[in-house]
């Protein structure tokens, strides 16, 4: 009698929260209350997706928060390391407008 009152009820009225909100815990889901590793994890997934501006809220005196330092830090590392290939690239970009000037004074100063 009672399966059969919850399943009805069930039907109305969701008795359970969905799977994402147990992915992610019900104090995230229903309260807004977040963790370092939550946080960590939240920015990470922003990375993945391509925004990589945001860094990872630190507590030095945290297991979690020490893996944000060294996270924040290997982030730093390759955005430099993209600058550095952007750099280049806008050099060789640079240099391959700049080859057919170069070898029409070159052909004009070099004797036939």
């Amino acid at each position: 009698m009672s399966w059969t009152i919850l399943k009805i009820v069930n039907h109305f009225v969701a008795l359970r929260v969905s799977q994402e909100d147990e992915q992610i815990g019900l104090n995230v889901a229903e309260h807004g209350a977040t963790t370092e590793l939550y946080d960590l994890s939240d920015t990470m997934e922003d990375h993945i997706l391509g925004d990589m501006t945001a860094r990872v809220q630190v507590d030095d005196f945290t297991e979690v928060g020490l893996i944000a330092h060294q996270y924040n830090r290997v982030v730093d590392a390759v955005e430099e390391k993209q600058n550095v290939i952007e750099q280049v690239n806008a050099q060789k970009k640079s240099l391959t407008t700049k080859r057919p000037k170069l070898e029409l004074t070159l052909n004009r100063a070099l004797p036939n």
